[in-house]
């Protein structure tokens, strides 16, 4: 946490071509290796830890190109052919411990 609230807070000052450079990396270098695989995982407990804390890295983030990367990730990526939006979706409309985080 302490990691994206210092790049959030990079971001709002770095020139443009940091700021560009830093975002893609938060991207490639974290949502993409790390949240994917990790919001696909099968136990209940790594699934709850997972979506509870890719909301609160949505509820903490306040700069709006960070944003739209989490946003674009969220939408567009894929993990084994689901895309994230699909995998967050079909766990809201379950009826297991995650969907009443």
């Amino acid at each position: 946490m302490n990691s994206l609230e210092f790049c959030n807070a990079v971001i709002q000052v770095a020139h443009p071509l940091v700021r560009r450079q830093l975002v893609d990396y938060v991207h490639n270098g974290f949502l993409v290796p790390v949240m994917g695989p990790a919001l696909h995982k099968s136990s209940v407990d790594e699934m709850i830890a997972s979506t509870t804390y890719l909301d609160l890295f949505l509820r903490s983030i306040t700069e709006t190109s960070l944003l739209k990367t989490f946003l674009r990730f969220i939408l567009m990526h894929r993990h084994d052919n689901d895309t994230i939006l699909d995998t967050l979706l079909t766990r809201i409309s379950s009826n297991s411990r995650v969907s009443t985080m």
